[in-house]
């Protein structure tokens, strides 16, 4: 019988996608068992996704975890045992990875010391929660998030089989780069090496619409500096004699998003 932690809590959110299951499953598992495992479904946008889960927290540490992710069975025990060895005075949180068929490495799963300060979060209507949140807890309360490297936790198993997913995702992932600057753009370079390694159309396509969210920002987030750096590492991409790039520009791309 697995050892069980009476001080951790696990919590996934979904929104009844089938990969729920199997997120269960994974967490039934786990050679270190949580004391408690709560779910918050069917809350949006995801701020109060998140609101509700910082009110439902209880135990002195809480995993937050996706449905579509899909832990390993020792992921909780190497995740918990990292946060724990770290200085309590310093870090919140702490930020596990796991791979991704197309994206590769991302974070996934996060793990949090459950304080006043937390629960009372109450985040607005924005993306990037998890960016609001840290810096939230940062500003106010001088604390930090960690990131544990050197292990793959898990699998994010998202379903890239249809064209439709794989645009809105990375639509919207291009829409947060121009406020997440860098972080999102190493996403990008990824997409990239794995188009040269693989030759597949998904991440091409997983290109095209992280490239097309850039310059479709939201109204608070007009700067197209990031633009630039896309066109750049396209136009370096397909600089060989098999691939060809047309050569547009920053400037010709903005002139025809207007005018639809």
């Amino acid at each position: 019988m697995n050892a069980i932690a009476s001080d951790l809590e696990v919590c996934i959110m979904h929104c009844n996608e089938s990969i729920v299951a199997d997120c269960r499953q994974a967490i039934a598992n786990q050679t270190l068992q949580p004391q408690r495992v709560f779910e918050v479904v069917n809350i949006s946008p995801l701020n109060r996704a998140y609101n509700a889960y910082f009110k439902r927290m209880e135990l002195a540490y809480c995993v937050k975890v996706d449905a579509d992710t899909i832990l390993f069975p020792e992921a909780l025990q190497k995740l918990r045992q990292a946060f724990i060895n770290l200085d309590a005075s310093k870090y919140y949180c702490m930020l596990g990875f796991v791979d991704d068929i197309l994206a590769g490495r991302q974070s996934g799963v996060k793990i949090s010391r459950v304080s006043p300060e937390l629960k009372s979060i109450r985040l607005p209507d924005q993306i990037a929660c998890d960016r609001r949140e840290a810096r939230i807890m940062r500003d106010e309360h001088g604390l930090a998030v960690a990131n544990m490297e050197g292990e793959i936790l898990g699998m994010h198993l998202s379903n890239w089989n249809g064209i439709e997913s794989i645009v809105s995702t990375f639509f919207n992932t291009g829409q947060k780069c121009l406020m997440l600057g860098d972080q999102k753009m190493k996403l990008f370079y990824r997409l990239c090496r794995k188009f040269v390694d693989t030759g597949s159309v998904e991440p091409l396509i997983a290109i095209v619409a992280f490239s097309h969210g850039m310059f479709i920002p939201r109204d608070e987030e007009k700067n197209n500096i990031y633009g630039h750096k896309v066109i750049k590492h396209l136009r370096k991409l397909t600089s060989n004699k098999h691939h060809v790039l047309y050569p547009l520009t920053v400037e010709k791309i903005e002139d025809e998003t207007k005018t639809r």
